[in-house]
Formats: C-alpha cells, structure tokens, sequence
C-alpha cells in the first residue's frame, strides 16, 4: 500500500488580537487569540477524557473478574456527564454486598478520575425492557461473561 502526503502550509496572522489562518488558497478563518487558548485546552481535554475512560474500561474489566460470582452481567456506557456501570447481580434479586463493593469502585474511581463523573448502577433483573430503561444496549460496552471480562476488553 502506497501512502501519500500532501504538506499544506497554513499561515498565522496575527490582527488586532485576532488569528487569521490562511490556507494558501481563498480560505481564511478568523479566531480571537482567546478561542483560539480555548480550543487548544478543550483538545487537551478531550485527549485526556478519552485515555482516562480506557483505563476505567480496562479496570472496570478486572474488577468484575474479581466479582463474578455475584455478577450475571455488565454494560459500561459513556455519555457527556461521563462513565456509567451498569451491573446485572446474579438471581435476579439487588445484591447489598454488590451495592456496597459497587460503592466502594465509584469512590475508588472517583479519587483516581476525579475529571470524569462516573457512577456505578446495580439493575436487578436482566430483561432487555428493564435494561433498555437505564441504557442503549446497541452503544454500550458489553462485559459479557465476568469471568474472561478482562480479556475481552483487551487489558
């Protein structure tokens, strides 16, 4: 496979607190230095949300391997407000010593990803009418069998 670069030049004007991009051909954008600080933080931002949630991903993973025998099934969603833990406790019935291990994982992950708001949710019951009130089962991440969890998730 042949790979091709095309190197554009973009040139940076600067005019009465204002960035002017020029493109080379009739394009030009117009930014205040001020968005311009914005934008770049925002990127940095989302780079580091994006890596933070891998992680979670990948602890999360292990953390439900630790607590299989408890757990039917799992779903990790990833919204704007940030990580949420959906967990399916084996028979069916809320599980007080899941809800206080789940507990201890959301304070857990609060400390170490304190930019990412991140609950954890224990849904008794595992029909798709019940789940697909908390969560879009086509757009969250499936743990599947908590027992090779980590695996799947590629940790």
């Amino acid at each position: 496979m042949v790979s091709t670069f095309v190197e554009k030049i973009i040139t940076i004007d600067v005019r009465d607190s204002r960035l002017v991009f020029l493109t080379g051909g009739e394009d030009r954008f117009f930014m205040s230095c001020e968005q311009v600080a914005r934008s770049c933080k925002a990127s940095e931002s989302v780079y580091r949300f994006i890596e933070d949630v891998k992680m979670i991903s990948i602890g999360l993973a292990k953390w439900l391997e630790n607590h299989a025998s408890m757990i039917e099934d799992s779903y990790l969603t990833v919204t704007v407000d940030g990580v949420q833990l959906f967990v399916v406790p084996k028979n069916g019935k809320y599980n007080f010593d899941l809800g206080d291990a789940l507990a201890d994982l959301e304070l857990d992950l609060c400390e170490k990803y304190g930019s990412i708001g991140i609950s954890t949710l224990q849904i008794p019951g595992s029909s798709p009418e019940t789940l697909a009130t908390f969560l879009n089962s086509e757009t969250a991440l499936r743990y599947g069998k908590t027992e090779r969890a980590h695996e799947e998730v590629g940790a």
